[in-house]
């Protein structure tokens, strides 16, 4: 499989199993690192992922585009890899300095991109559930619209009589 094969596929895995990323690289014989490493990969747009393939660059040079916070310097950074065969190490110090000239510019407010709501909806599941464990009596309701998935979660207080 490609990386990002291989990165979709363990989300996949995670989403359908309501697995954490612990479980699925225990599962998968591999470090929790390398399994969140993989999936961070998913945050890169499909027009970058386009790029990574067309010039056959390495998950390196994807994890290198990820420290970038701009689509566009994503892609410009992409493409300039590709067409310049630059190697790990080259694309690496590319995007540092790349990074570095951007520290001197005004920051822009990040923009977030939001693939898969399930990976939320994933998170929020095994955080009630660790709840639970603790012994609170947290509830979760889930309500499905065509406009929203809306979560009501209810936290009990402690009553002083309880502590």
């Amino acid at each position: 499989l490609h990386y990002l094969e291989e990165a979709a596929a363990i989300a996949r895995l995670i989403t359908t199993y309501g697995l954490s990323q612990e479980e699925a690289a225990r599962r998968l014989g591999r470090s929790q690192p390398a399994v969140a490493n993989k999936l961070r990969l998913l945050r890169l747009s499909p027009e970058c992922c386009d790029l990574l393939r067309r010039y056959g660059l390495t998950e390196r040079h994807a994890r290198a585009l990820l420290r970038l916070e701009d689509e566009e310097d994503r892609l410009a950074t992409a493409r300039h890899m590709g067409e310049r065969g630059l190697n790990v190490a080259a694309a690496e110090a590319y995007v540092d300095d790349l990074l570095h000239r951007k520290q001197t510019a005004p920051r822009k407010k990040p923009v977030y991109v939001i693939k898969d709501v399930r990976l939320f909806l994933n998170s929020v599941t095994r955080g009630m559930d660790t709840i639970r464990r603790a012994g609170v009596d947290a509830q979760c309701r889930r309500e499905d619209s065509e406009e929203a998935i809306t979560l009501t979660i209810r936290i009990p207080r402690r009553r002083d009589a309880d502590v």
